[in-house]
């Protein structure tokens, strides 16, 4: 089973066997990581990233995430409505992420995303 955080319920419609954790806002998504690190948990295997957050944008996810030196690779999708070639140049100065996806997703696309998961682990 894939651990997927932050993510949407379009997950839930294409019948993905997921546990899903969903953080409405960059700076609770940070957060979250770091209780994850002090208690010893098990990380997220996949983050599907929106740009567009109040409080911390996925920038400032994307920063403090590189700063926080997390062992684990966690492959991270960038979700946003955005089709500007900057943002999408910008993604990939961020080695955690693995691909830019214009948002709204379609049910192919995350079949995609955990199809090329499970291929590549």
């Amino acid at each position: 089973m894939i651990n997927v955080f932050i993510t949407s319920k379009l997950v839930e419609s294409i019948g993905a066997q997921v546990l899903m954790t969903t953080k409405p806002n960059g700076q609770e998504a940070v957060n979250y990581l770091q209780q994850i690190i002090s208690s010893g948990d098990e990380l997220p295997d996949l983050i599907l990233l929106d740009l567009n957050m109040p409080v911390l944008d996925g920038w400032g996810f994307l920063s403090i995430y590189e700063s926080m030196r997390i062992e684990k690779e966690i492959d991270i999708f960038l979700l946003s409505a955005s089709v500007f070639e900057s943002d999408i140049k910008r993604s990939s100065s961020f080695p955690c992420v693995k691909k830019f996806l214009i948002k709204p997703l379609s049910k192919l696309d995350l079949i995609d995303i955990f199809d090329s998961f499970n291929t590549s682990r």
